[in-house]
């Protein structure tokens, strides 16, 4: 059997054709993306059962008789030496864990078709896939989501078109959206209360909250700047003197101090509050949106 199919594998090579099995396996693959059950990583209970490594054995008695019980070895004549089996054995682990993980993964896949039959013929129910749910940085992004993706029936065509200009609406709102630099990446605290002036203009349903009162660690330049994310603009910085730095290098580097400046923030933009220097716009953040800056 196995001479036929190999001579059918050959000619079919020959003819330029798939083989049979490369047909039956490209027919009958089932990958992560279509099975929710495959399992992504390996339990600790069964790498625990695992006997140990050999080689990785060996290497690391090597490395503790080199270094033969001392801690740090830099500037030691062993130092070299001690890194090479230390990566040696790093790579070693990452090479034995895969290789046990695409195992794990391929005794699966060969018994998962023979437990669906014998649980049918048992007469067991198969366990209901619950979908994860994914959450957006973007609140627009997951607003258009719930728009486009649910299946509508019975729409009216004046619904339908309100519908379409919405999409327009977020669609040209994520496309405004910028990611901020890995470098000062802002970590989302929960925003205080709302305190707003009455003569605050009224916010569109596309557009969040900001409090007049900020977080000491919060960027007063990133508030008001429209073409972030929600998450983005009330970030807070891990500390207030990162957040000092930040401003001090990204958005006054270069201003001249004595040019008038206008605050950023969303209730002092819509007022038109344009301060005549630097000094006072500090004291301004300070006083009204309780953010200190350096003098």
């Amino acid at each position: 059997m196995s001479l036929i199919v190999m001579r059918h594998n050959a000619n079919s090579a020959l003819l330029g054709r798939p083989s049979v099995d490369g047909v039956l396996r490209m027919l009958t693959h089932i990958s992560l993306m279509c099975d929710p059950r495959v399992p992504v990583h390996v339990p600790d209970e069964y790498l625990a059962a695992l006997p140990p490594d050999p080689v990785i054995t060996a290497l690391e008695q090597e490395r503790e008789q080199l270094k033969a019980g001392a801690y740090r070895i830099q500037g030691t004549s062993i130092e070299a030496e001690v890194r090479r089996l230390t990566a040696a054995i790093s790579s070693a682990r990452t090479k034995r864990r895969n290789i046990i993980s695409q195992e794990f993964r391929d005794d699966y896949f060969r018994r998962c078709l023979i437990e669906d039959i014998k649980r049918h013929n048992n007469g067991q129910h198969e366990e209901e896939y619950i979908e994860p749910l994914v959450e957006h940085q973007i609140p627009q992004r997951t607003q258009l989501v719930d728009l486009i993706c649910p299946r509508v029936i019975d729409i009216t065509p004046q619904n339908a078109v309100k519908r379409r200009i919405q999409v327009y609406e977020l669609m040209l709102a994520i496309c405004k959206c910028r990611e901020v630099p890995s470098r000062y990446c802002l970590r989302v605290g929960i925003p205080p209360p709302s305190i707003f002036k009455e003569e605050s203009p009224k916010l569109g349903p596309l557009d969040p909250i900001f409090p007049l009162e900020c977080s000491k660690k919060q960027c007063p330049f990133y508030i008001g700047d429209e073409s972030k994310s929600y998450e983005q603009r009330i970030g807070e910085f891990c500390r207030p003197a990162t957040m000092m730095n930040h401003v001090e290098n990204i958005h006054l580097k270069g201003r001249d101090p004595k040019a008038k400046i206008e605050c950023c923030h969303l209730t002092c933009k819509s007022q038109g509050l344009v301060l005549e220097k630097l000094e006072y716009f500090k004291s301004h953040v300070e006083l009204v949106h309780k953010i200190t800056l350096r003098e």
